[in-house]
């Protein structure tokens, strides 16, 4: 299958003996292709090629997708966004913790790791859902037994019949609008449990933008979900 069917930038082909079966990997630009290490290189091919439609969809969609929302690794310099906000990590001799100055996210030299860094974004973005869900909450009538931060690899958000609501932590790097759509539909699962008509008109009285972040979390949300 040539490089052109795809409209890719590279196609990296890997034999791996610890892999069991042939799996497909799309990034922006560039797709991986992990084989069993003897695999047959016309069926490494043919599985490809019976997937080009499926990778041609994801490349598209990265194509539109904002890749800066957060980067490969936390380094000094590195710019990635905070709430829809694009700041720049900055690790300086006289500070401690994190702190929020400017467009700046400020942190010592010393002592910065990245599972710190982590954990404070996970704490402003909790303070961010508590501050949203007063309001959703009291339109709504009811509130959440529980409001926690998720890893989830395909999903953004949940609502489990015991009403607890799972928000996923990579939304920190997500607009401020595309939160607010995310907990409103979770918190709205607390009165509907299903998606009728009526969910989505509950879901339209709490004053969200459905049809931008649906599309924000089809294309850039795409992404940031396979970081």
């Amino acid at each position: 299958m040539q490089r052109s069917e795809l409209g890719i930038v590279s196609l990296e082909i890997k034999h791996s003996r610890r892999a069991r079966r042939i799996t497909i990997r799309v990034l922006p630009g560039h797709v991986i292709v992990t084989a069993p290490a003897g695999t047959p290189e016309q069926l490494i091919a043919s599985v490809t090629k019976e997937k080009s439609l499926w990778i041609k969809q994801k490349l598209a969609i990265y194509a539109q997708a904002d890749l800066s929302l957060c980067p490969d690794r936390f380094r000094d310099g590195a710019v990635f966004s905070l709430l829809g906000r694009k700041v720049s990590l900055k690790l300086i001799s006289d500070s401690c913790g994190f702190q929020l100055r400017g467009n700046s996210v400020i942190s010592s030299e010393h002592t910065f790791s990245e599972p710190a860094l982590r954990a404070w974004l996970d704490k402003v973005l909790m303070q961010e859902l508590i501050s949203m869900s007063e309001g959703f909450c009291s339109a709504l009538g009811k509130r959440p037994s529980r409001t926690r931060l998720g890893n989830a690899r395909t999903r953004w958000g949940s609502c489990s019949h015991a009403g607890t609501v799972m928000i996923n932590r990579k939304l920190v790097h997500a607009p401020r609008s595309v939160v607010a759509y995310v907990l409103a539909h979770e918190l709205v699962h607390l009165v509907h449990r299903n998606h009728s008509k009526d969910f989505w008109r509950e879901l339209e009285g709490l004053k969200v933008n459905i049809p931008d972040s649906k599309k924000w979390l089809r294309t850039s949300g795409m992404w940031l979900l396979a970081q």
